[in-house]
């Protein structure tokens, strides 16, 4: 009796990470996803390459500096 209530706990701790994993996997690609969005929205506006790669980088600096937070 003891061990299979210590199995089932096992499989509810186990099930709660699982779906801790997925969400945090779902949070980073729907960053990726909003990032590219927004970068090919910039890229499409101008033909200037110098004001248009500046506005791609000021919107990869802050995504890249936030890849050390979204990693814990």
């Amino acid at each position: 009796m003891e061990t299979q209530i210590a199995l089932a706990l096992g499989n509810l701790a186990s099930a709660a990470l699982t779906t801790a994993e997925l969400y945090d996997a779902q949070r980073h690609n729907r960053r990726q996803s909003d990032f590219l969005a927004e970068a090919a929205s910039v890229l499409a506006k101008s033909l200037d390459y110098r004001a248009t790669l500046t506005r791609v980088a000021g919107l990869a600096v802050p995504h890249i500096a936030g890849w050390n937070e979204s990693m814990f």
